[in-house]
């Protein structure tokens, strides 16, 4: 069995390099032999493209002079040569009952015709077979397969780039299989020296310095470096296409296919540019999808794909721009240009070029921080676009079998999506709450067919507010209050957009309340494995205490068998009053820690809501404060004023920790760097294996 499948797997390639050296072969004789003046009975002369004419397909001088030519050849697949005529001239419909069998009995009839083509002036009709000198054979035969090898090999790259990111994802599937099946074969492979080194310097980082959710700029444009991991990938993909492009040229003079090396040149690269950008396609889509049964198995973040997403979009509209730039110049060189925009496909083809570096501007970090339903709307609408539009300038073009595949990825994704709108009522309620502090907190009514675990999020649809068929990602948790058994609960800060909308929205309700018609998508989302670590330590600032209560909840029923620590930074009193409820639930559990950080204890009136502003009637800021303290104490929480200084409490939870400890942060952006710091600097430190995940929820 093994051998079967190395000879498959080796002997592929071999075949297809078969069959391009037969179609090289093929069109070769068919270009040199055909052009003639041959005696065919009076049928047409001429057929267009790279097809035989009836009267090539009827003539024995001319089939006779093919075979001869096929059989003076030094390299190439003769036997194929033979049956791609025979085929050619049964799809041209032209004659359907040749065979190969018949070409070799005419070549053998007319064995003592045949006459030296330099003494054939093409002026008048042969009957003859043409005999065509051995140099002549083999300048067309390498001539046409440069051509044809220029484009198999771009094939063969393009899938090789996409293998590559394959064994990528095999490597990260055989890893989280081993995190999740093994966790104690990992604890002790991580005592290692060198699997330490390569943890702190190879993986865990950001990929220069400190910086990975905090954005780095240069002038208008800012960016999110990816994760040094992340980078090593990238990197290793980046030098692909580098390589590519540049080998394996067949570039001559005396090439009967193109009068000058330039013009080859630019024909080659704009082919080889425009293959390797379309290859990408279905990984392109893969990445996209929510519904990407790859995220469970290689436990990858939807963050981590959405960052490969991005660099591989940039490759190929890199690729997309180099095929359009060389083509242009092609087409200038053999004076086509601009009438070539006459061609229907080429215009299909300009437009596509349009729309994917439109996507690519819109795409910029700035758009989606600052005007995120712009950027959604005109994402969706310049995909559909471009997919479009790539769609009819590949059928003639060539190559859409890529494109065939990436349409087939997006149909599942969303006809999955659907299916979850459904199987989770359809249309169903959120009774939304708007709360001091920004915070709008939601609960959704709905099936109850799954149950939210640690990490989980969906998307949601506002139905009654403009823009419904937008979808908004929110971390999700099950209610555990009394009599809420079916009842989902997500909250949000309010900025702009949306949220702003929602805000305005519950402002001209009755005590701010409202329940609002809603579509939801999900679940999705995937758990890191920090179960596996013996210590745990939860770091959430702000609206990041949702992500990180949904994985204390999932551990609570671990009991003592952990030591797990919760801290929450928040800027004021208020959100404690928010989430009362889900600091009893954490408070009835001896072995979580819970720790409060007051960041800007006296800027509560500067920082609050017009909800705040609207209620300070009612209740004064010290009202409140006494509120707060009261469910403090209740659930005995330790509070502190300030920031939380990061690099102690990470360096002296690793000291303290008596095994593995797994550090989770969701928080602002400088927040969770500093965790990814600090806990990479001082993994070595510990007694046992020291973990750090990072829910940024970057998209």
């Amino acid at each position: 069995m093994k051998i079967i499948l190395v000879s498959i797997i080796f002997g592929l390639p071999t075949t297809v390099l078969a069959n391009v050296e037969a179609d090289a072969l093929f069109l070769a004789c068919l270009k040199l032999a055909g052009p003639y003046n041959y005696d065919c009975d009076g049928r047409v002369l001429v057929s267009p493209g790279y097809m035989a004419s009836p009267c090539n397909c009827y003539s024995s001088a001319f089939l006779a002079s093919y075979v001869d030519c096929i059989n003076s050849a030094k390299n190439g697949n003769k036997e194929r040569a033979l049956k791609s005529l025979v085929t050619n001239c049964a799809e041209s419909n032209t004659r359907h009952d040749l065979s190969t069998n018949y070409l070799k009995k005419t070549y053998l009839n007319e064995t003592n015709n045949f006459i030296e083509s330099t003494s054939y002036n093409n002026k008048t009709v042969t009957s003859n077979p043409l005999r065509f000198p051995q140099a002549q054979i083999d300048l067309y035969f390498r001539s046409y397969r440069s051509k044809t090898y220029s484009t198999y090999s771009s094939q063969l790259y393009g899938g090789l780039m996409n293998a590559y990111f394959a064994a990528i994802l095999a490597i990260a599937t055989i890893s989280n299989f081993f995190r999740r099946c093994t966790p104690g074969f990992v604890q002790r492979m991580s005592r290692y020296r060198s699997v330490l080194w390569v943890r702190q310097h190879f993986a865990n980082p950001a990929l220069i310095s400190y910086k990975h959710n905090i954005p780095v700029k240069w002038g208008p444009i800012n960016m999110s470096l990816p994760t040094r991991a992340q980078g090593w990938v990238l990197a290793g993909y980046l030098c692909m296409f580098i390589i590519f492009m540049f080998i394996k040229y067949d570039v001559f003079e005396g090439n009967v296919t193109y009068s000058t090396k330039k013009i080859q040149l630019l024909r080659c690269v704009a082919e080889r540019s425009g293959i390797l950008a379309v290859s990408q396609f279905p990984l392109l889509f893969v990445f996209a999808g929510r519904n990407n049964f790859l995220l469970w198995v290689t436990g990858l973040s939807y963050d981590t794909m959405n960052v490969y997403h991005r660099w591989l979009a940039r490759l190929m509209t890199t690729g997309a721009f180099i095929h359009v730039i060389c083509f242009t110049l092609y087409f200038q060189s053999r004076h086509y240009y601009p009438n070539i925009f006459q061609v229907q496909y080429i215009r299909f083809g300009a437009s596509a070029i349009t729309a994917a570096c439109l996507i690519m501007f819109f795409s910029l970090r700035h758009f989606r921080e600052h005007f995120y339903e712009v950027f959604l709307t005109f994402h969706w609408a310049l995909v559909i676009a471009f997919t479009a539009t790539i769609w009819h300038h590949l059928k003639k073009a060539g190559h859409i079998e890529w494109l065939y595949a990436a349409v087939a990825i997006w149909a599942f994704d969303r006809a999955m999506r659907l299916a979850k709108i459904a199987l989770n009522g359809v249309t169903v309620r959120g009774n939304a709450e708007l709360h001091p502090q920004n915070l709008i907190k939601m609960k959704v009514h709905y099936t109850n067919f799954w149950r939210p675990k640690a990490g989980s999020y969906v998307f949601v649809h506002f139905l009654n507010l403009w823009g419904f068929w937008e979808s908004h990602p929110f971390s999700v948790y099950p209610s555990f209050v009394e009599g809420e058994e079916n009842v989902l609960v997500l909250c949000m800060r309010v900025r702009k957009g949306k949220t702003r909308k929602i805000q305005n929205y519950l402002e001209k309700q009755p005590y701010w309340f409202k329940s609002m018609p809603l579509f939801i998508d999900g679940p999705y989302g995937h758990a890191f494995p920090i179960q596996n670590s013996e210590s745990i330590v939860f770091i959430s600032g702000g609206i990041g205490f949702t992500a990180m209560y949904s994985y204390a909840c999932n551990l609570k029923h671990l009991g003592g068998r952990r030591q797990m620590k919760f801290i929450w930074a928040i800027r004021n009193y208020e959100n404690t009053e928010t989430f009362k409820e889900e600091l009893s639930y954490l408070s009835n559990n001896r072995d979580i820690n819970l720790v409060l950080y007051i960041t800007n204890e006296t800027g509560s009136s500067q920082s609050s809501l017009h909800i705040h502003e609207k209620k300070a009637a009612e209740n004064s800021e010290e009202e409140i404060k006494e509120k707060t303290l009261e469910i403090i104490n209740q659930n005995n929480i330790q509070i502190n004023y300030g920031r939380p200084n990061i690099e102690s409490i990470i360096n002296t939870a690793i000291e303290e920790a008596p095994g593995s400890i797994g550090f989770a942060v969701c928080g602002p952006e400088r927040m969770n760097d500093d965790v990814r710091l600090y806990g990479t600097r001082y993994m070595g430190k510990g007694k046992g294996r020291v973990d750090v995940f990072i829910e940024a929820f970057n998209w």
